[in-house]
């Protein structure tokens, strides 16, 4: 029960603020022109403990491709990922270590509120599972099956880095929000033991106007393997 409310918690941020939490979550706010809010679970998750790695890999910047015009690169070695931040967005670092959840960096077109939340940005949370297709599998079920989603738009599988990753695009209804019709975007990136789960959102009505840059920072994204 402390890991499925420890993920509640954090995806309840993205989408409502009700959840509290069952360890102590320290922000660390990145000082770019990019800082974010998290994630949105309303149903809860089949999570099966796993132990945390002890080693992580420490990526080089000559690992990676050159940016794009617009972006710059944030590495997390401790997440084994990392990803573009578009110039000018606003960039949160949230760290657990707790079980299946390594921790999620939240990036957000504009500032975030003072529930810490966003309108249009996107989230990358970090797993670690024994079996992580199932893990993804189970998540997929849980936000196709949430109260706030209206309808799934599209289901489809890509490859990314060698990485398989499977997608689910809905659209959801955020009561809590200015603009609560949105348009999500769920990209599990599947790798050894690990699952990024890369999670996109705007407002229906603009979403044509960033897909963009979202698919801009899903293709360029990398997982670091051992």
């Amino acid at each position: 029960m402390k890991t499925r409310a420890i993920v509640i918690a954090l995806f309840t941020a993205f989408i409502i603020a009700s959840c509290t939490p069952s360890v102590t979550v320290i922000p660390t706010e990145t000082p770019l022109p990019t800082n974010t809010a998290l994630l949105t679970l309303t149903a809860e998750p089949s999570l099966s403990p796993t132990t945390l790695p002890t080693h992580f890999p420490s990526p080089l910047p000559e690992d990676l491709e050159t940016a794009p015009t617009g972006f710059s690169w944030k590495l997390i070695p401790e997440y084994k990922v990392a990803i573009l931040v578009p110039d000018g967005w606003f960039l949160k670092q949230t760290d657990v270590f707790d079980v299946n959840i390594v921790g999620q960096i939240d990036i957000s077109q504009k500032n975030f509120d003072e529930n810490g939340k966003y309108s249009i940005g996107m989230a990358v949370t970090a797993f670690v599972s024994d079996d992580p297709d199932l893990f993804t599998e189970s998540l997929i079920t849980d936000f196709a099956n949430a109260n706030t989603t209206t309808k799934i738009i599209d289901t489809w599988d890509s490859e990314i880095n060698t990485h398989n990753v499977q997608h689910m695009k809905i659209q959801a209804f955020l009561l809590d929000e200015t603009e609560p019709d949105k348009t999500i975007q769920y990209s599990f990136i599947i790798s050894d033991s690990w699952v990024h789960l890369v999670v996109f959102k705007s407002p229906t009505s603009i979403w044509e106007q960033v897909a963009g840059d979202f698919s801009i920072m899903l293709d360029y994204a990398t997982v670091f393997t051992e």
